[in-house]
This record gives structure tokens, sequence and C-alpha cells, in this order.
């Protein structure tokens, strides 16, 4: 067989092996699913699910309207943001024994907010109707340019917002029901550095790749650069049954839909002015269209609530959620490049955890709650530096204070503590790359103004 670096022109034989260097897909794991879609369920580590309190109840459960008297709403503002640093990073250039170079990457997450929306209106004794609006899956993060992992990543975001509208129904005086359906928007943005050296001689040899300054693998100074913006609105639902046999005790299910996203969008490339006139020429380096299959998973929950005494309460609930739904990520190019496969094998997941409000004073009641949350990403290998991801504990802490018989805030702040978190990768025109987050987590904080009328 042929070696590359002797086939100058065989463009069509690279193709693939391009096109796998360059693109990682659209990756994304556990650290995505948001659970602060209210201030009261960040102060307790998300686990009041059945607590019911608000308008906000309706995205955890449907059938939780129907203990919304009048007319309810609430907005909240989160803010996100992952912490830790890279160590121990090893990283090898494409086709070379050659030691990558450059710095650790910095803080790679990004400061965000996020906001949330809920209205609901109870239209007999025993209907309630609800609209919402959240942001089920998120995430951010941003590499230094130049950085050692350059080739696997320097920026990804997802945004998703949730338009939602419900209906609770008392079928019984201790059992209600609910529905929801929802039209759900994506936006996806991925970047990366390309080594155009060891595109370069895969496709034309070392020698002409030399004579342009192209002809050392990992040279920083002739890297390009690729970023795929895609976006996408799917449809999806939810169901809920609440059972209430007491004013101290409830004890909630609830299903969200999977909702199958197909992004479209473009990917576009910087490359340098000198780089030979074949290389800039190849159509997986050209400007196109672009499509990525992004299924967002079903998710089933049970939750409890149980008011021990006049001042003291506690929550309970574990979120399951059908990762496994995620077998693979396929980008495909209208530019002619052969479809990108990126092979992830996630596994089910549980989050299970508890909480405890206490009612220090008729206004100010006081929270907290601990979960652990597992990731999906069963090996090293299948981490990704685009969204690293690891099993992690959930603390959350907070409050609520009530302003007046009919308007109240609420405030928390929780914490996600990963676990040492390894990553290893590689591809035939990346070259490849060890690290490690040690310390890795994710700060939430948020607050909340509810009003009933």
């Amino acid at each position: 067989m042929q070696k590359l670096d002797t086939c100058p022109f065989a463009l069509r034989c690279c193709a693939l092996v391009l096109t796998l260097g360059w693109f990682p897909g659209l990756a994304y794991a556990g650290s995505v699913q948001l659970f602060e879609h209210s201030a009261a369920s960040v102060a307790s580590g998300g686990t009041n699910q059945a607590e019911a309190k608000d308008a906000s109840a309706m995205f955890w459960n449907p059938a939780a309207l129907t203990r919304l008297p009048d007319s309810n709403v609430s907005g909240a503002l989160h803010f996100i943001e992952p912490t830790g640093k890279l160590a121990d990073i090893s990283g090898r250039a494409a086709r070379t024994s050659t030691p990558l170079t450059g710095s650790d990457g910095g803080s790679a997450g990004i400061f965000s907010p996020a906001a949330s929306f809920y209205y609901a209106k109870a239209l007999t004794p025993d209907t309630t109707v609800g609209f919402a609006m959240t942001a089920p899956f998120g995430n951010a993060l941003a590499y230094e340019d130049g950085w050692v992992g350059r080739y696997f990543a320097l920026e990804s975001e997802l945004l998703t917002v949730d338009l939602g509208l419900s209906v609770g129904y008392k079928a019984t005086p201790t059992l209600s029901l609910g529905f929801g359906v929802d039209l759900q928007y994506a936006k996806a943005t991925l970047g990366n550095a390309i080594d155009l050296s060891a595109t370069c001689i895969a496709v034309l040899g070392a020698m002409p790749c030399s004579a342009s300054g192209f002809g050392t693998p990992g040279n920083a100074a002739a890297d390009g650069r690729v970023a795929v913006k895609q976006d996408s609105w799917e449809p999806g639902w939810n169901v809920g049954l609440l059972w209430h046999p007491s004013a101290d005790f409830r004890l909630g299910l609830a299903y969200r839909s999977k909702v199958d996203h197909e992004l479209e969008g473009d990917a576009s490339f910087v490359k340098p002015a000198n780089l030979p006139a074949t290389i800039n020429g190849l159509a997986a380096l050209t400007n196109g269209g672009t499509k990525t299959d992004l299924p967002l998973p079903p998710s089933a929950a049970l939750s409890a609530f149980y008011q021990i005494n006049e001042s003291l309460s506690v929550t309970g609930s574990a979120t399951w959620t059908k990762w496994s739904v995620v077998k693979e990520l396929r980008t495909r190019f209208d530019n002619g490049a052969a479809d990108s496969v990126i092979p992830l094998q996630w596994e089910n997941t549980w989050r299970i955890g508890t909480g405890l409000a206490y009612k220090a004073t008729p206004a100010l009641t006081l929270r907290t709650g601990v979960a652990y949350d597992q990731s999906p990403t069963t090996s090293t290998s299948l981490q990704t530096l685009l969204i690293p991801d690891a099993d992690r504990w959930v603390l959350g802490i907070g409050g609520s204070y009530a302003l007046s018989q009919a308007s109240s805030i609420d405030f928390g702040v929780t914490r996600y503590f990963l676990k040492n978190l390894p990553v290893e990768s590689s591809a035939t025109l990346s070259g490849s790359i060890s690290t490690r987050y040690p310390s890795a987590g994710i700060n939430a904080i948020s607050v909340q103004g509810n009003f009933r009328f």
C-alpha cells in the first residue's frame, strides 16, 4: 500500500482521513443537562421537585400545576460557570513524535447567564394551565488560542431554549394528572485549530510542503481554524402525576420525551495566505453547509415531599436519563467531505438526592440539599475536551423570603464537585493529547421572584 506522503495528488483517498482529523463532532454529556430551573431548586441541589411552591413546579411535573391557586408568575436568572484548569498535559503532533507546544488552555469555563419564566392560571378549581420558558441543556467552554490541545478544542457552546404549554387536572381529591407540549430551540458552536502542516504532508508529501513553510506538523504559525455553527427547532412533550393523600405528603412521577434535533448551519474556515493552492482548494476545506444529528435524551423523575412539622420539611428525588439514545454523533457536509462520525457509547444515568427546608421565621425559609449525579461517559478514551464530564457530588444552599402574602423572592447557590477527570484523544491529522482536570467543578447562582394575583 502506498504511503500518504508519496501520493501527493490522491485527494480522494485522503478525504476521509482529513475530515475525521479536522472535525471532532458535536459532543456533550451529563454536565450539560441543567437542573437550574428555579432558585429554590438551585438551593436544594435540584431535589425539591415535588414541593410545588410556585409556578416553576410545572417544569418538573405538569400535574403540580393543580397546587397553584389564582394566577402565578415566576421569573428567575441563573448564572453558571464551569471551573478548573488542565494539568499533566502531554501532546504529540500528527505523523511525528514531536511534542506539541503551547499554553495549558487557561480557565476554559465561561460564566454564562440563563433565564426561566413561568406563568400559571387556574381555570377552574380542578384545572390549571401554564406556560414555561426554560433552558434544559447548555454548556460553554473556550480555551486559549495556541494551547497544546488546540487541534481538539478551542470553543464549544450548546444553548437550548424550551417553550412549553402545560395543563394540570385534579382527577380525584388525592390524584392530579398533567400533560405538556414543548417547542425546543437548540444552537451549537464548535471550533478547533487545524494542523495544516500535517494536512499538507498527507496530500503533497514532505518536500513541497517544507518549501512552502508547512513541513513541520504542530507548527502553530501554520495552523488554520474551523468553526461550525448550527441550530434547529424541534418538538417534545412531557407527562406527570402527583399523588397527594394529605396536606403533608406528596409523591410525583414525571417523564420528559426525547427531542431529536437535526442541527443545520455552516462550517467556516480560516487559512493562511501562503497555503499551497492544492491544499487551499480542497473541498473539505471549503466553507459550506453542515448538518448534525443531536438527540437530547428523555428522562423520568420520581420525587417526594414531606412536611415533618410546622418548621421543617424534607424533599427527595431520583432522576433517570436515557443517555443511551446517543450512539454516535454524525456531522454531514455539503462541500463533499466525508461524514464526521464520533462513537460515544453513552450509558443511562441516575441523579439521586435529598434536601431540607427550615422555616426560620414567618417570612424566611432556609434550604439545602445534596445529590449524586452520574456521568454517561464510560471510559477515558471517550472523554472530550469540548465538554469534559465525570461523576459529581452536588451541594446546594439558599432560601426564600416572603415579601407579602402574594410575593416572595428565592435565592440559591449550587456547587458541583467533579471527580478527577482524565482525557485522552487522538486523530490522524490532529495528533494526540493526554491530560486531566484534577479538580473541576461547576458553580450555579440563581435569584427568582414569585407573584400571585
